[in-house]
């Protein structure tokens, strides 16, 4: 069994204290934690290799701000940050297709309009007269797919559904 100790430094203009916390973590726990601390130092080293070839190379310093937004395209290029983070809030990543018309499909009625341009921040929709905010259609639609393929198993790309006037039917699956 392992023991971790963690000790705090709790320093003020009056007072230095230090407190020591010794505990047995599981086998599970220590996994987690070693998980945690490998993906800590992952990005740490990563983002000081980022200032200091920025530095040395260009004599340019990096910021905060600068290294928040490499981190976000870190994670684009490494899937397993993202899979990660998930895991620790008790959350399951689902991917769905990267060309799924999640903005341009009708979360109603199924329609996908044949394009709509990225300025286009709300719409309506052609079939059933549903007036849409393009993000927060897109989120309903992303919803819809990754439930559909946490039922299904399997990637999700469904065909354009024809809605019949008057009725409610909200199928995904194409029509033939």
């Amino acid at each position: 069994m392992t023991c971790l100790v963690v000790v705090y430094y709790h320093l003020s203009m009056k007072q230095k204290r230090a407190y020591q916390y010794r505990f047995y973590p599981t086998a599970e726990q220590e996994h987690l934690l070693a998980r945690t601390f490998g993906c800590a130092r992952y990005i740490y080293n990563w983002a000081l290799r980022l200032r200091t070839d920025a530095y040395y190379k260009n004599q340019q310093r990096i910021g905060y701000h600068e290294t928040s937004a490499q981190l976000t395209l870190l994670k684009k290029q490494t899937p397993w940050l993202v899979e990660y983070k998930a895991t620790w809030y008790g959350r399951r990543l689902i991917k769905i297709d990267k060309f799924y018309p999640s903005s341009k499909r009708c979360s109603h009625c199924g329609h996908v309009l044949e394009s709509l341009a990225l300025d286009v921040r709300e719409w309506t929709c052609p079939e059933c007269s549903a007036h849409h905010d393009r993000d927060i259609n897109a989120a309903k639609n992303v919803l819809a797919a990754g439930l559909a393929v946490a039922a299904c198993g399997e990637s999700v790309r469904p065909g354009r559904v024809k809605a019949q006037p008057g009725t409610t039917r909200r199928s995904r699956k194409a029509s033939r």
